[in-house]
């Protein structure tokens, strides 16, 4: 086993850290079975009288077994902080101490020398910055940049207030960042997937047809492409109609923006809509003979 004379203040800290959270584990484990067993006492107590000694024998051996777990768990946490912790702050204090280091845990949480700074109240929430313990002043603004408070840093004002970006966090602030790129990174494929679908006029204007009843504006490749066709196939089946004109727009129109979206011609989307509806057609003839 390593040593802990040969351990840096960040190693010892961080251990410190890692046993201090498993031991508040232990006592909140302990109290969270101490209100379970609070509820099953008084739930004993109201129906005492109504149930037979073996269930009440049994609601018994249950309570007991909750206060074991309770015992159990408190004892955990004693041997913890004996067994582990106990040597770790030893060696802090064997040294005299050292530097150690605070951020306020929310989205722009400044650093701090000291809890007790006077810009913090007793609500706020803090993460132990580890990692800095024994750190110089100087390194540790180096690190949180403008996030450094001036109140803990007064000789580093000069750094603090040159904008220079912090490159420590929190993990809850790590989250919410990691939470917000993911967020805006699926809104961004969200967009471009939308863009690779969208359609409009080779001037970048929506693509307006003309409809039976007024006109009709298509937004994606895919409605423009059924457009030309119905109306391809409409044209076959009514050539002389009053609204024909208005197919042949529609075919023009949504053919141009299939050929500046597919980096073709209007002729090359024309021919190819033109000639499916055809064959279409031809098929639906011959079926009906």
């Amino acid at each position: 086993m390593t040593s802990l004379a040969t351990k840096t203040p960040a190693e010892i800290d961080t251990e410190i850290a890692r046993v201090t959270a498993a031991i508040y584990a232990h006592h909140a484990k302990a109290e969270q079975t101490q209100r379970e067993k609070a509820r099953a006492i008084e739930h004993m107590n109201a129906g005492a009288q109504f149930v037979t000694p073996d269930t009440l024998a049994r609601q018994r051996e249950n309570i007991a077994e909750l206060q074991h777990r309770i015992d159990r768990a408190y004892d955990d946490a004693a041997q913890l902080s004996a067994r582990d912790l106990r040597p770790l702050l030893d060696e802090f204090d064997r040294r005299g101490g050292w530097t150690r280091y605070y951020l306020v845990d929310n989205t722009n949480g400044h650093l701090h020398t000291t809890q007790r700074c006077r810009n913090t109240y007793a609500s706020t929430q803090w993460y132990w910055v580890t990692e800095l313990s024994g750190a110089t002043a100087a390194e540790a603004v180096d690190a949180a940049g403008s996030l450094s408070c001036l109140t803990c840093f007064p000789d580093q004002r000069a750094i603090i207030e040159s904008g220079r970006p912090s490159r420590i966090q929190s993990p809850n602030q790590r989250k919410t960042r990691e939470e917000r790129e993911a967020a805006a990174a699926a809104k961004a494929a969200k967009a471009a997937a939308a863009a690779a679908k969208a359609i409009s006029n080779p001037d970048g204007t929506p693509l307006v047809i003309p409809d039976y009843v007024g006109t009709r504006t298509l937004k994606t490749e895919t409605a423009a492409h059924r457009a030309a066709l119905q109306a391809a196939g409409d044209l076959l089946l009514y050539p002389n109609s009053s609204y024909a004109d208005a197919m042949r727009e529609t075919i023009r129109l949504c053919a141009a923006a299939l050929a500046h979206k597919r980096g073709t011609t209007p002729e090359t989307e024309q021919d190819a809509i033109l000639a499916k509806a055809q064959a279409k057609y031809d098929r639906e003839t011959a079926a009906a003979k």
